[in-house]
């Protein structure tokens, strides 16, 4: 799913709804070792909450890779 601004554009891997929040879900090959996955995925986060006129609140923001889910908080 594409999400953009004036200056940055991104992709986020799946959106999914887990009955009470939409969470944006990028993967990363070894996830534990990433050291800008984190803000990425904020950012997607923050872009997905604008274009959709949401309340960040309401979105979770996690990254994930065959072993492991990290959420950002």
């Amino acid at each position: 799913v594409p999400v953009f601004d004036e200056v940055y554009l991104g992709h986020i891997d799946i959106l999914r709804y887990d009955g009470t929040k939409i969470q944006v879900v990028d993967f990363k090959p070894n996830a534990a070792k990433e050291t800008k996955a984190a803000s990425q995925i904020t950012r997607y986060k923050k872009l997905l909450a604008g274009n959709l006129k949401l309340p960040e609140s309401l979105i979770e923001a996690l990254y994930f890779d065959e072993k492991n889910a990290y959420y950002v908080i």
